[in-house]
Parts: structure tokens; sequence; C-alpha cells
């Protein structure tokens, strides 16, 4: 019996599969990989987030996301940095004026060019009263609720760019027709 274990051990070889090698600086290293660099200057990264209070980065900055939370609104925003914009993902608001201002500051100190917000229905006015422009409208998108699509810019070319909307148009559901810039 112990001459037919070692025949059939010595028939069977282990039989490696050919691997190709990969240079190290084409594996993939995270799910960034792949984007191209681009001039953003990236490595050493300063948000300014309040009056005297910063944030330092180090590495590949995308953005940063921050919460304010003061007696007359709460704010959820996005620090784009990739793309120099600050985007409101979320807020609740007793007085538009202080948390408009915040978000202007904010812009204007980190030196982005857009504030970009998803407003809902009920107070989207409040943000075209402060300077707003209306961008688009989002059907459904608060559960069954549209939202508007609504940004300030930083530079007065931009502002510009913006069409004025008839608000009646909107308030009828009817398409808005836009001309291109």
């Amino acid at each position: 019996m112990a001459t037919k274990a070692k025949s059939k051990e010595a028939s069977l070889k282990l039989v490696k599969p050919p691997v190709e090698e990969v240079a190290e600086e084409n594996v993939p290293s995270d799910e960034w990989s792949g984007l191209e660099p681009s001039d953003k200057k990236m490595g050493l990264v300063t948000l300014v987030l309040d009056k005297g209070v910063k944030k330092t980065a180090v590495g590949t900055i995308y953005g940063l996301d921050f919460e304010i939370e003061q007696p007359d609104y709460k704010v959820n925003v996005f620090f784009d940095y990739y793309n120099r914009r600050l985007k409101v993902n979320d807020y609740q608001a007793k007085e538009y004026g202080p948390m408009l201002e915040r978000l202007a500051y904010l812009a204007q100190e980190n030196s982005f060019d857009k504030i970009f917000v998803k407003a809902k229905p009920e107070d989207f006015q409040n943000w075209l009263s402060h300077g707003y422009f209306m961008e688009g409208v989002l059907k459904y998108f608060y559960q069954g609720d549209d939202a508007y699509i609504l940004s300030r810019f930083s530079f007065r070319s931009d502002l510009m760019r913006a069409i004025p909307i008839n608000m009646s148009m909107i308030a009828s559901g009817r398409p808005v027709a836009t001309a291109a810039v």
C-alpha cells in the first residue's frame, strides 16, 4: 500500500499558472486612482470654517463635510475644495439672513466660486431674495415635492450669465425655457 501512495504522489505535480507582472505604478491604490492630476493646489489645504477657525489637512483633499448649528439656523455644508464650491446639503432656518451671510463668508474666505443649494419649495424665495439664482428644478426630489437648484456666484461675470425666470411659470409647473449663453 505504501508503494501505491508514493507512486500516486510522484505522479501529481503542482502546476502554477503563469502570472503577469504588473508595474507597481499601474496598480490602483484606491477608488480615486485613475484620476488625472489637476491644476488645483493639493497637498496642504487650509479651509476656513469660521472667523478664527481654520482646519489644515495634508494630502489630496476633495472636500470636507461640516455642520454649523446656531440658535436661528442649522446647516450642513460640504466644502468642495476640488470644484471650488460650497454645497449646502441640508438646512433648517428660522432666520435666513444670518445663515446666508455665514455661507457667503465661508465661500469668500475659502476662495470658492459658487454656493450651491437644493432649496425646499416652502422657502426657495428666501434664497432668491438674498441674491441666489435659479438654475433648475428637480421634480419630486423632497418626498414628492420639488427641489429648486439655486446658486450664488462670487464673480460678477458669473452673475451676468444668470437668466431671469418668470416665477409664475414655475408655480404653474410648466417647463421654463432658457436661452443658451
